[in-house]
């Protein structure tokens, strides 16, 4: 199984978000179109909004992500921020995808079964997501079972994929927002996103600190930086939600879907003006200063981290052998656009 059997949810009737929220949507929403606008993507652009939320016991005790304050359980969640981290990703929705909605995996110890959020349902998002896993935080984090079945759920496929999947249907932009690193099945979720580079899916990882501001993601960094078909991963890591801003969903999202579109993965044009320069590339002198940096600490790790604090982004390593942007540019502007960085 991949998602464990729960009696089925009491959800409240959906009705029109308050004007308040009506605003924050609105003004989200002209940010993601500003921030489309910067990347060159098109008119026709269309991606599916995926989030793995991950509901262990860690993201509420000790971090408070979930509640917020209030009286009720009800009120406590509609102000929470994971309830705004949602608003901002169901903006992205109503931007990019075909029926404007989020489809939410929530993942613990287990992968439960998916959460859809439409604009009407949006202002009690966080408490449909609670009753969802009927009121229980899990006690452990598992990265594996969440991505087969979102693999499953989009692909009709999972476990081990070794050649490119051509997909005729909008990419599914997949956001990981969770507060630690998996304690279980590590290995099997290693093979599963390495062979999740094959199927259309650019996974954006959000890393939480919380309370705890030594904490690392040797596991996240170490998924976002193997060798794979593609690299469709990124990860940022934040303090709290709070922080999480539009433009972190974007970058690295136009550099895989021409990637994937030149692999043939994705069957249809991405719909990308490539006279737009990417706002990802480096010039040169900001490759020289992070060459430094890393060979400088090469040796200098974050605690628990397996990788140099500066290290190379394996994207930057990779752009050095893409082809230019087609934009029309100078010489000299065309040996400026090679890297790009994590």
């Amino acid at each position: 199984m991949l998602h464990q059997d729960l009696p089925p949810p009491y959800y409240p009737e959906p009705s029109a978000p308050s004007k308040k929220l009506q605003k924050e949507l609105e003004e989200n929403c002209e940010l993601v179109k500003a921030a489309l606008n910067q990347y060159g993507f098109k008119e026709g652009h269309e991606s599916q909004i995926a989030v793995f939320l991950d509901v262990s016991a860690s993201m509420e005790n000790p971090n408070g992500f979930y509640f917020g304050p209030g009286y009720t359980e009800d009120e406590k969640l509609r102000n929470g921020m994971v309830q705004k981290a949602l608003i901002k990703a169901l903006s992205l929705a109503v931007e990019l995808s075909p029926n404007h909605l989020i489809t939410i995996f929530p993942f613990g110890s287990a992968a439960y079964a998916p959460v859809t959020i439409t604009e009407d349902e949006i202002e009690e998002a966080a408490i449909k997501i609670f009753r969802s896993i009927n009121r229980t935080f899990s006690k452990s984090t598992d990265y594996y079972l969440p991505l087969a079945a979102v693999r499953q759920h989009y692909f009709h496929q999972s476990g081990l994929t070794t050649t490119d999947q051509p997909y005729a249907g909008p990419p599914v932009f997949a956001i990981w927002l969770t507060d630690g690193d998996s304690n279980a099945n590590f290995t099997n979720a290693m093979n599963e996103f390495r062979s999740s580079a094959f199927n259309a899916i650019f996974h954006k990882f959000i890393a939480l600190r919380g309370h705890n501001a030594k904490l690392n993601f040797s596991q996240l960094e170490t998924i976002c930086n193997i060798k794979a078909n593609l690299p469709n991963r990124d990860l940022v890591i934040l303090n709290t939600p709070d922080e999480l801003t539009i433009p972190y969903f974007f970058k690295y999202y136009r550099l895989w879907l021409e990637e994937a579109h030149d692999h043939k993965i994705l069957v249809n044009d991405p719909c990308i003006d490539m006279n737009v320069a990417n706002p990802d590339f480096l010039n040169q002198q900001e490759i020289r200063t992070l060459e430094s940096l890393e060979a400088e600490h090469e040796h200098d790790h974050d605690e628990g981290s397996a990788l140099p604090k500066f290290a190379l982004s394996r994207n930057i390593l990779m752009q050095n052998r893409r082809p230019q942007p087609k934009a029309t540019v100078t010489e000299t502007e065309e040996n400026i656009c090679k890297c790009v960085l994590l």
